[in-house]
């Protein structure tokens, strides 16, 4: 997702329209999945607009989601602010033995 919705392609009208018709079709789309080093690295029509989740696979085995909230104070209206909290923690299911060997 970061070649073809990176940072370097900001100015793309193409995928600027893709994000605002993602947008428009979240009745249609209930879940988009994408994976890149950081969501940061994203154009930000994508980082800023479609994705409300993240998950984190920090070593094997293991998962941490993390729910973007998103919010414009009221005397800094120029400035969005955005936290990130805790969803939820946990282990993967083993492998089957012969998929581990």
């Amino acid at each position: 997702m970061q070649i073809d919705f990176g940072k370097h392609k900001s100015h793309d009208k193409d995928l600027q329209e893709l994000a605002y018709f993602m947008t428009l079709q979240r009745t249609n789309i209930a879940v988009i999945i994408g994976t890149a080093s950081h969501r940061n690295m994203l154009q930000k029509d994508f980082r800023e607009e479609l994705f409300h989740f993240e998950i984190f696979i920090p070593k094997r085995g293991t998962y941490k989601i993390q729910q973007l909230k998103r919010w414009v104070p009221f005397k800094d209206s120029l400035r969005q602010r955005e936290k990130l909290e805790p969803f939820g923690i946990g282990p993967f299911l083993a492998l089957p033995p012969e998929d581990q060997a």
